[in-house]
């Protein structure tokens, strides 16, 4: 892909962009891979039509100046930059996988966070956890949709606020419960 623009001032910049584009029908699986050991791994019968399905390099996806934007109250700290998979918003009927070899992947920012990173999919209220699963090296989620990606760490502990018993009291032998929220 070929991308021209030009600026208020008539000033043209022009870049080359690489895209591993893949097709999938109704009723196919598809294993999609990227450059940096992300992969998309779309089950049969998660789309009901004919799509296309993108991956792109990390290098034009969610890096601002070379950063990823996230929470200004540093609760998420990105570990490092990965491929991002299109288009952005696309359903699927069942989840697909995705998964990224955190071992192998090029351009770890925070190598000290990286036992912590877990994936988190941008959204419109901002980054979301995915559940997921770890093996090793490897992290694995499920995805209902595609949106910005990103492998962050979350730094910051959480608060623990007691609802009961009140501060200063005594749990009661014969009902020891403590009512606390997150």
């Amino acid at each position: 892909l070929l991308a021209t623009a030009r600026d208020e001032g008539g000033n043209t910049a022009t870049r080359s962009i690489t895209l591993n584009v893949n097709t999938i029908s109704p009723g196919d699986a598809l294993v999609v891979p990227t450059s940096t050991g992300v992969k998309l791994t779309v089950p049969a019968g998660a789309v009901d039509q004919q799509a296309t399905l993108i991956s792109m390099p990390r290098r034009y996806s969610l890096a601002v100046d070379g950063k990823i934007e996230v929470p200004s109250d540093g609760s998420l700290v990105p570990v490092a930059p990965i491929d991002q998979l299109a288009p952005l918003g696309f359903a699927f009927n069942k989840p697909a996988q995705v998964s990224v070899d955190v071992e192998n992947l090029p351009g770890v920012q925070k190598p000290e966070l990286m036992e912590k990173a877990a994936l988190f999919q941008r959204v419109s209220t901002g980054w979301e956890y995915l559940p997921q699963t770890r093996a090793g090296k490897q992290v694995v989620a499920q995805v209902n949709a595609l949106y910005p990606l990103a492998l962050l760490a979350d730094v910051a502990a959480p608060v623990v606020n007691i609802e009961s018993p009140a501060e200063g009291a005594k749990l009661d032998p014969n009902d020891p419960a403590v009512i606390a929220n997150v």
